[in-house]
């Protein structure tokens, strides 16, 4: 937001049970999830109460480490 941007992502690549499981921690996905997204919100929403413009958070569902194509 420092540099301008209006929308942030959650940055939470692999955060899928799929791709998560590898750890043994599919119960936290959702955990690791919400606590990225209200990180980003509290960032953004701090940022707009400096400056006064609306700005976004979207999810991040990005690549995983699995192959889903076997």
């Amino acid at each position: 937001v420092d540099a301008g941007a209006d929308m942030l992502e959650t940055s939470t690549f692999s955060g899928t049970r799929i791709a998560i499981a590898d750890y043994g921690c599919e119960h936290l996905v959702r955990d690791i999830n919400v606590a990225a997204a209200r990180i980003a919100r509290k960032v953004t929403d701090g940022a707009t109460a400096r400056d006064g413009r609306r700005r976004f958070v979207a999810g991040s569902i990005g690549p995983t480490n699995k192959t889903l194509s076997i």
